[in-house]
């Protein structure tokens, strides 16, 4: 893939995300995508395989009312491409006391695309600088 496909890919990848299409989204990964989470240097969630990756989508569809990632760079190694993030979403939930639904979650993220196949086959979702929560 060219630089060009590559932020197409992203583009398509992050709209669906956005509009909870998982069936968009999993037409996009490789079989055995691997998907990571993580969070001040731990992973918080890894899981491989479409299955897995379509349950986890599935659950955190039902969490959020809204959510939307902006991209705000990108930058390319090879089949590798790495995007800066600005994620915002509306709870659906409440998760915790401190965590209700309508809470507003925003945060900086970067996310690390790996590509095989024309597919993303590696997916590391890494949150920068803490969780802001509006109330």
């Amino acid at each position: 893939m060219n630089t060009e496909e590559k932020q197409d890919f992203i583009s398509d990848f992050i709209h669906a995300y956005n509009g909870f299409d998982i069936e968009a989204m999993l037409s996009m990964l490789h079989p055995e995508i691997e998907f990571k989470s993580v969070t001040d240097g731990e992973v918080k969630v890894y899981i491989q395989g479409k299955n897995e990756y379509r349950i986890l989508a599935e659950q955190s569809r039902n969490l959020y009312s809204s959510r939307k990632q902006t991209v705000m760079e990108f930058h390319e190694k090879e089949d590798q491409a790495f995007v800066e993030i600005f994620y915002t979403s509306v709870l659906a939930i409440d998760l915790s006391e401190e965590m209700k639904a309508g809470d507003t979650l925003n945060l900086r993220g970067l996310t690390e695309f790996v590509f095989r196949d024309e597919k993303i086959y590696r997916l590391t979702d890494i949150i920068l600088g803490g969780i802001d929560w509006n109330y």
